[in-house]
């Protein structure tokens, strides 16, 4: 049977390869690498009944319940799924640890009339080939600004390839706020790795943007050695004025959920984040910020809502802001507007 190193395998093009994950569906919610997908093998139940047999009564004891657990049509559909999956490409599959899951899975995909590579070493061993990377971050420049002043589409806009979007990958925008639409959070595992997956090699560690952000995002956490290397950073600070700041808020917290959820999604969503809030906003703010959202959620455009953003920013974020500042100013390496940030990092990071 054709392997296929956990290098090769994590360099490999999902153009030329359909990257096949067999691990349950449990295993891969715990952890997976990006642009692999999932094709179970055994279902969560049958992988847990196998686990306990294999331990009660050893290896071909497990192996024999494991096919019987899939056969017939289940055997049937499974390799139907696999087969689908390949759209012309090579299937390359991975299972916990290069193990007799993926050589079961090749072994039945070849019999299906498909030539098929398994990982050597499987999932485990390529996640063990990315943790160095964040564990040794290359350095950083961090963009920072105050809340809305359009950091990420900055960094979505500049021409420059060594920038990673850590909100995009932890699909949070990192405040009360943040939780995106319509894109779960992945599990610490999977952040973990689609962060080493995006940063460059240990070889070549050249300076690299990303946005200022604190311990968590959402429910993920930044390694250790990218938030030491995050929070000693030299900082480039955006600076737009209060109107462009509520326009951007308004764009991303209020019209893109509305096109996606509706308006009264939108409003329970905006609704609770304020909730979370209360303790540091106080019992009369919270109640105020909330009347002007349900009273702005009846009106059209940005300029409505500037009646409960702006008291949020004036009381909390910014003095938030600020505070966090004040011991890292003399990091402070340019600032400016949008087009002079964009200008500045472009040219200093080619």
């Amino acid at each position: 049977m054709e392997t296929l190193s956990p290098s090769s395998a994590l360099s490999a093009s999902p153009e030329s390869f359909a990257l096949i994950d067999v691990r349950s569906s449990l295993e891969f919610e715990q952890g997976h690498l990006g642009k692999w997908e999932n094709y179970p093998i055994l279902n969560n139940e049958h992988r847990h009944l196998v686990g306990t047999c294999y331990k009660e009564q050893g290896s071909e004891e497990a192996q024999r319940l494991g096919h019987q657990l899939v056969q017939g049509e289940l055997k049937k559909h499974i390799i139907k799924g696999w087969v689908d999956s390949l759209k012309g490409r090579t299937p390359l599959v991975a299972c916990w640890r290069g193990g007799l899951r993926s050589k079961i899975a090749c072994q039945w995909i070849q019999e299906a009339g498909f030539p098929a590579v398994q990982v050597e070493g499987g999932y485990k061993a390529m996640r063990n080939l990315l943790l160095p990377k964040v564990e040794h971050c290359p350095p950083l420049l961090v963009l920072t600004g105050l809340t809305g002043t359009g950091k990420t589409k900055l960094i979505k806009a500049l021409k420059i390839k060594n920038k990673v979007d850590l909100e995009h990958l932890a699909a949070h925008r990192g405040s009360s706020f943040g939780k995106e639409p319509l894109r779960p959070q992945p599990s610490q595992a999977t952040f973990e790795n689609l962060l080493a997956q995006h940063l460059p090699p240990i070889a070549h560690r050249p300076l690299t943007l990303v946005e200022d952000e604190s311990r968590t995002i959402g429910h993920c956490t930044l390694p250790n050695g990218v938030f030491k290397e995050l929070q000693k950073a030299n900082l480039v600070v955006l600076e737009v004025s209060l109107e462009d700041r509520i326009q951007n808020i308004w764009e991303d917290y209020v019209s893109l959920p509305i096109d996606l959820l509706g308006k009264e999604a939108t409003l329970s969503r905006l609704g609770g984040a304020i909730t979370r809030l209360k303790p540091r906003l106080g019992k009369e703010l919270t109640l105020q910020v909330q009347q002007a959202l349900k009273v702005a959620m009846q009106q059209e455009g940005p300029s409505a809502h500037a009646s409960w953003i702006e008291p949020l920013l004036s009381h909390y974020y910014d003095p938030l802001y600020t505070k966090s500042m004040k011991p890292r100013a003399h990091q402070v390496v340019h600032r400016g507007s949008f087009e002079e940030c964009q200008h500045y990092l472009e040219n200093h990071l080619r």
